[in-house]
């Protein structure tokens, strides 16, 4: 072998593909020649895999594109993935019907009427693409029509003879019926505006392929698509109402098609009984939200609504027009004044039970005149002093001089009352004008909420107090008022533009006590900053809240009316004192 040249070929089913000439000219080049054929042979395992000649499981081995048909179905190998999943797509007459992932060892099935295309994956190289399947086709064909059995032939009739009967002629056998015929589809159309059944209304829209895509609407509002498989019934369900679609026959050129369609409504649920009222259990009378009771004179007291906590809100009315609102907890009791054109009337309202849990209210209502406070008359002129008569004997005169005998000293005036040494306390009427949104306020006296005449919704739901962290958190939070104070200030929050009027003596002094941090504070009356006495080490604001412009200003004087936050090292006070 030493000095002979040899031809080595690497071959690729049964194809050559690459050829190497060598040459030994001694032992040692023969040695490096086997390795080499090793070598060669190692890598082409790998370089040079291919898919395998024939099926290892009586199937067909299917590089990407190819198809396998059978009848009017076909299967075509899509690709070949990780893992060595093949993707197949499904066909029937060219037209697709569905794509199926297969592993390999593992099968896949696509049915429809009584037909079937089964895939079984034997094996597959993603780095090679292609795939060793076994299809199995199930397909419906029709059986012929049967051939009718011939006519047998007549007995040749013997000839007339005295003795025997002649033999009877046998009748002939009778046709068989024809193959019943398929009729054609008389089911309703469902082109153009579709078939109607109780608000439901199913129509052709589109074509996928040969199977028509149906639109459902319910009282002309669109529920789903529907994408039909001729012969098969389809279920739809809504609003617990079911549909069964069947369309029995499609032409995708003409875009029609008809079908049944047949409706199932949902079984009604029954009316629940009515709520029985509760009983009275202080003699007043049961309201449930939006309810109210008659008090007479054109007034009505309505429940508004019932909140968490056994709160809820109670609205008066004088001939329909908002009189007051009521903001009471079950337990609670109130008064309102209200003015009639019979005058001021009083309404007192106690809230005996209900609450958030029956979402009601049994109330107390009781409706009285407001005894007017008689205007102080002026008291009686004194009566006027008696003539006097001079003696005789002449007075000396205030000059000196005398008086005669007969004159007469005039009457004395009347004396004018003096003027109280404490006047009457000035009441004030103050009006809040609330903007839409957030509105930052204060009142300069002490109120009770209820008291304010609004045309707001003007209770403690709506109005939030600011508790300074040293109440609460490290943070700060908030709580819901039953009272207003002087020297704090409010949030209140509205969806409209309002106001609210209170009347009232606003306090002359005021002291305010302050935490570490932020804090709300007002004034009863206008003061400049600087007059305060303090002694706080102010570290930010104070600051108004501007709704309009809904940004913080700082501000420089308090005004009355109006709410400030303040940031202050430490515990301290305020005051005009």
């Amino acid at each position: 072998m030493v000095g002979k040249q040899f031809a080595l070929q690497v071959e690729r089913n049964g194809q050559g593909l690459k050829t190497f000439l060598t040459k030994f000219n001694n032992v040692i080049n023969m040695k490096y020649f086997v390795l080499f054929v090793l070598a060669v042979s190692f890598l082409a395992s790998f370089a040079f895999a291919a898919a395998p000649a024939a099926s290892s499981c009586g199937g067909n081995v299917l590089t990407k594109g190819q198809t396998v048909s059978q009848g009017d179905y076909s299967v075509k190998l899509v690709d070949v993935y990780s893992g060595d999943m093949g993707s197949f797509q499904v066909l029937k007459n060219g037209q697709h019907l569905t794509f199926k992932s297969v592993y390999p060892g593992q099968s896949g099935v696509y049915s429809s009427n009584g037909e079937s295309v089964a895939i079984e994956l034997c094996s597959a190289s993603n780095a090679e693409n292609w795939a060793d399947v076994k299809l199995t086709f199930s397909i419906v064909t029709a059986a012929p029509a049967p051939t009718p059995a011939p006519q047998p032939a007549p007995s040749p009739v013997p000839a007339p003879s005295p003795a025997p009967e002649p033999t009877p002629v046998p009748a002939p056998a009778p046709a068989p019926s024809p193959a019943p015929t398929v009729p054609a589809c008389s089911a309703p159309s469902l082109d153009g505006a579709g078939y109607s059944s109780n608000g439901y209304v199913v129509k052709v829209v589109s074509f996928a392929g040969s199977r028509p895509v149906l639109q459902i609407l319910y009282n002309g509002n669109h529920v789903t698509f529907l994408t039909a498989t001729l012969g098969t019934t389809h279920t739809v369900s809504n609003n617990g109402n079911s549909l069964q679609v069947n369309v029995c026959e499609a032409d995708s050129t003409a875009r029609t098609a008809k079908g049944t369609v047949s409706v199932t409504l949902a079984t009604p649920a029954p009316t629940p009984a009515p709520i029985p009222v509760p009983a009275s259990t202080c003699g007043g009378t049961v309201l449930t939200p939006s309810a109210y009771v008659d008090l007479g004179n054109d007034v009505r007291l309505l429940l508004v609504n019932v909140y968490s906590n056994d709160y809820l809100s109670l609205q008066l009315k004088y001939r329909g027009q908002h009189a007051g609102f009521l903001y009471l907890k079950v337990g609670q009791s109130a008064e309102k004044t209200i003015g009639t054109d019979a005058g001021d009337l009083r309404v007192n309202v106690n809230v005996c039970s209900g609450g958030t849990s029956a979402r009601n209210a049994e109330v107390l209502v009781s409706l009285n005149s407001v005894t007017p406070i008689p205007a102080p008359q002026p008291a009686p002129a004194p009566s006027p002093l008696p003539n006097v008569t001079t003696p005789t004997t002449p007075a000396p005169g205030p000059l000196g001089g005398t008086v005669n005998a007969d004159t007469v000293l005039p009457t004395s005036p009347l004396v004018e009352p003096l003027p109280p040494l404490f006047p009457e306390p000035q009441q004030l009427v103050y009006t809040l004008n609330m903007r839409r949104g957030w509105n930052l306020f204060s009142v300069p006296f002490g109120l009770n909420i209820n008291s304010a005449t609004t045309t707001c919704a003007f209770y403690p739901s709506n109005i939030f107090a600011y508790l300074p962290a040293a109440l609460n958190t490290t943070r700060g939070s908030y709580e819901h008022p039953s009272s207003l104070g002087v020297g704090k200030g409010y949030w209140f929050r509205t969806y409209n533009a309002c106001t609210v009027t209170l009347s009232g003596e606003p306090e002359e002094e005021f002291q305010l006590s302050l935490n570490a941090g932020w804090n709300t504070i007002s004034v009863p009356r206008s003061v400049a900053l600087s007059d305060l006495e303090s002694d706080c080490n102010i570290v930010r604001g104070p600051y108004e809240y501007d709704n309009a412009a809904r940004r913080w200003n700082k501000a420089e004087s308090l005004e009355p009316l109006k709410g400030y936050f303040v940031k202050v090292s430490g515990a301290c006070t305020l005051s005009n004192e």
